[in-house]
């Protein structure tokens, strides 16, 4: 045995080997050593996307998404630079796209003699048919460019899906929709998420729309701009700006913002359920929010006309193109300038609350539609300012309440009261008079002696507190004596 052989052996005792023993634990094979673990982020980079806007990389961004969609979901990054598609890209469950920030990296559509989106759901074409969804994929700092300008058609993205979620996004420029997104299941299968999130997204300047949403429900929208969605000239628009469509129930949407000339309704909101926080629409031709289903709550933000002729209206309960009226809104927000109707009952099944400020110079604030009556299980708190008139009220009549009938039922009324009159000194319709106080008595009342037709109930008081000081002076009331002196 060499020197050699020695030292090695010496060494492996000292390090506490015992030769002959049990191989080493933690030692694997060569090969097994130094295989890379299979990729979880892909760069279309590597698979051959240029970014420079003019080469077709639709083959590549489509490789890099398989080989992430092979191994069950994966990142797909884009670094800054214009990537163009000649076709649409079919996403898949867990994936996710990663861009290097808003109008940093943009995928592009080319024109086509046929319409296609830029990012689709496998075998989603609609409205035909209902694929199988798909669930939490994400686009992330990324943007999306329809050019509609250089006679690309079709949508910006299409999806069929439950669980994904939009962060830093805007989409543009479509010739369709910007975002159509529908999920009509009740219920994902087992493991999935249901609920989709938009946080941070803007759509604008496509021509058939800015959102269509028909599900998933229950679904949470923060700080989501839309503007101008419609054609680029002219009136007559049909389009909208946001519709939600009725698979969308218990849609949340906080901080969003829909504005442009060229719509012909900012909100149309057809599902049961929906919360519209701190939300604001402006400009459209026909109305700001039309409420279709439900159930709906709108709290906060503003709905203004922002039109030279201010000849639109604010909000719209129920639409005649719908076979259900709307029942139970609640509304408590602010409308400016719309002088056909700052709320416009079209097809309205009542016990609605409505808690406006409206500012408005000209018009009706209250309009009903011709041959309807506001419901009167409907409860409105007015504050009407700028010259308009309340407009109709439909079943709710104007009533005086007479103090004299209230307190034989135990109720008391302070000033004039009436219940839907243009001049009343209260500013809420159909509301029930407040419990009757402990009374009141005749101590430092003013001497008061004359009445006329506009005085109020104070007064009133104050001369029978006199009546009833003088009858005590001369002793008219029972079993009291004549007062003798001044």
């Amino acid at each position: 045995m060499s020197d050699a052989d020695l030292s090695r052996r010496g060494f492996l005792t000292r390090a506490g080997v015992t030769l002959g023993a049990a191989p080493l634990i933690g030692l694997v094979k060569v090969e097994d050593a130094v295989a890379s673990p299979p990729p979880t982020v892909y760069d279309v980079t590597s698979y051959g996307a240029q970014g420079d806007g003019t080469t077709d990389d639709t083959n590549a961004i489509q490789a890099a998404i398989d080989a992430a969609n092979s191994r069950d979901g994966g990142t797909i990054v884009f670094p800054a630079g214009t990537f163009l598609v000649t076709q649409a890209l079919t996403i898949y469950s867990k994936i996710v796209f990663r861009g290097a920030g808003l109008r940093a990296s943009v995928l592009k559509k080319a024109p086509q003699s046929s319409p296609y989106p830029i990012l689709k759901s496998p075998g989603y074409d609609p409205p035909t048919g209902e694929p199988t969804p798909i669930y939490a994929w994400s686009l992330q700092n990324i943007s999306l460019d329809g050019n509609r300008d250089a006679g690309a058609l079709g949508n910006g993205i299409q999806a069929y899906s439950s669980g994904f979620s939009m962060f830093n996004v805007s989409i543009y420029n479509c010739s369709g929709l910007g975002l159509l997104s529908a999920f009509h299941p009740d219920e994902p299968p087992a493991g999935d998420t249901l609920e989709a999130q938009l946080v941070n997204v803007w759509v604008h300047h496509c021509t058939g729309g800015g959102i269509y949403w028909d599900g998933p429900k229950d679904s949470h929208w923060v700080n989501i701009v839309v503007y101008l969605c419609g054609p680029t000239g002219g009136g007559g628009s049909t389009t909208r700006g946001v519709e939600i469509a009725n698979h969308s129930h218990g849609l949340r949407v906080s901080n969003g913002h829909v504005w442009g000339l060229n719509h012909s309704i900012a909100w149309y909101v057809d599902c049961n359920g929906p919360s519209l926080m701190n939300c604001t629409g402006e400009g459209a031709e026909r109305a700001q929010l039309v409420v279709v289903g439900n159930d709906s709550v709108v709290v906060g933000g503003k709905f203004f006309a922002s039109r030279p002729d201010n000849q639109t209206v604010g909000i719209e309960i129920g639409d005649v193109a719908s076979s259900d009226s709307t029942a139970g809104t609640f509304i408590n927000t602010k409308i400016i300038n719309c002088e056909l109707g700052s709320l416009k009952f079209m097809n309205d099944a009542g016990i609605g609350r409505y808690l406006l400020s409206i500012w408005q110079t000209a018009g009706n604030a209250v309009v009903v539609r011709a041959g309807q009556h506001m419901k009167q299980s409907n409860r409105l708190d007015i504050q009407l300012a700028g010259g308009a008139k309340y407009g109709d009220l439909g079943e709710l009549k104007p009533v005086t309440i007479q103090e004299e009938t209230l307190a034989r039922q135990g109720v008391e009324v302070r000033g004039n009261f009436r219940a839907g009159s243009a001049a009343s000194k209260v500013g809420f319709f159909g509301a029930l008079p407040q419990p009757q106080s402990g009374g009141w008595g005749v101590g430092n009342q003013p001497d008061q002696r004359l009445l006329d037709d506009t005085a109020d109930l104070a007064q009133v008081r104050a001369v029978l507190a006199t009546l009833l000081r003088e009858l005590r002076r001369y002793g008219l009331l029972a079993g009291q004596a004549p007062k003798i002196g001044p």
